[in-house]
């Protein structure tokens, strides 16, 4: 397989959901050992009845629209707002986690994604724990660079960019309150009053981890950053960020603060739609991740669920960041393996490329 040919496929697939009626969609929530340890694999899926709506939307001359000067953000009648007052749709998608795929953080990728794909917001992911996590081991000099150089293309690109303290196999974010403090002081102090920097301070808590463990470790990491910054904030929900009526029933007593939604289409249906719907109007939400196979980051993509999705998301202006932009050998990822991340290009591919990738792919579902 050519890797250019394998690049534009998986994009997309991914990509022309990410635009459904012009806006994008999110998904993701229970995340496997495969998505914790890149070096796992499972054989990737894709989606041949996409094609008409692949040619209608990936090629919209998105680069040649003005783009408006980044400003920060707010709240505002539960919904995240501009400096106008008016809703403001981040439409974004996430890199993997950075530690292991640093490569995508690179200009020609942020601006690929802006231009061709009309993405506004970039999430920068940091595993907390996991093979060299922040917390585990990992090197925190290089980590925190890889975040600056996330930042500053933002800044030159006119993005928004989520900072995002990515806890999953650690479960509870008070495990790691102390290291998370001194992270969040430094980005504060550091991109506090930087427009486009959002901060993200607990990726999916999960396991016993309670809503009163939540607020516990956001009463002390939000006065943190609010000492230099009164940028957006994002705080995840228990049971891998999907218990949004937790926190609908006891909400944080801050500012400017929205409540993290996380979805998988395959997996997370009607009952998680509809937990949506009830809470919708009573916090600020942000899919602050999703995605349009199973919870795992693999399976099988589920059409008919993520259309459902971007529907709401679409009606009640609800911002959404794909995962993940990598080439792991995942259903989730929107490049295949050994696609080169630093280089890739939408440009250079045909129709016939596309036609003779889609053959090959469809013999493996």
């Amino acid at each position: 397989m050519k890797t250019k040919h394998a690049i534009y496929l998986v994009l997309t697939i991914f990509l022309a959901f990410l635009f459904m009626n012009g806006e994008p969609m999110i998904v993701k929530a229970q995340q496997s050992d495969q998505e914790m340890n890149p070096k796992l694999s499972t054989e990737k899926n894709a989606s041949l009845e996409l094609k008409s709506m692949i040619e209608q939307e990936l090629y919209h001359q998105r680069k040649d629209q003005p783009t408006p000067k980044i400003a920060s953000l707010k709240i505002q009648n539960n919904r995240i707002v501009d400096q106008k007052g008016k809703p403001f749709v981040l439409k974004g998608i996430s890199t993997p986690g950075i530690a292991w795929f640093p490569e995508i953080i690179n200009q020609n990728s942020f601006t690929r994604f802006r231009d061709d794909f009309g993405l506004n917001t970039v999430r920068i992911a940091m595993y907390t724990a996991e093979d060299g996590g922040y917390c585990t081991g990992g090197d925190q000099q290089n980590l925190e660079s890889r975040i600056d150089q996330g930042v500053q293309l933002c800044q030159q690109l006119n993005l928004y960019c989520i900072i995002d303290w990515h806890i999953l196999s650690d479960q509870d974010p008070l495990q790691y309150k102390d290291q998370s403090k001194l992270f969040f002081e430094k980005m504060a102090q550091k991109y506090g009053k930087t427009p486009n920097v959002i901060f993200e301070i607990c990726n999916e808590p999960n396991g016993n981890t309670t809503w009163n463990d939540v607020t516990q470790y956001a009463n002390q990491i939000i006065p943190t950053i609010r000492e230099h910054s009164n940028n957006l904030i994002i705080v995840g929900t228990p049971t891998w960020s999907q218990d949004i009526d937790q926190a609908a029933k006891r909400p944080l007593k801050y500012t400017n603060i929205a409540y993290a939604l996380h979805f998988y289409a395959a997996t997370h249906k009607d009952y998680l739609r509809n937990k949506y719907l009830q809470n919708v109007n009573k916090i600020p939400i942000i899919v602050s991740e999703y995605g349009i196979c199973d919870a795992s980051g693999n399976g099988n993509i589920d059409e008919a669920s993520a259309k459902q999705w971007i529907d709401l998301l679409n009606k009640n202006q609800t911002g959404r960041i794909l995962w993940n932009a990598s080439n792991k050998q995942e259903t989730s990822s929107i490049f295949v393996p050994d696609a080169n991340m630093e280089t890739w290009s939408c440009q250079t591919f045909t129709q016939q490329d596309i036609g003779c990738l889609t053959k090959q792919i469809r013999r493996n579902q």
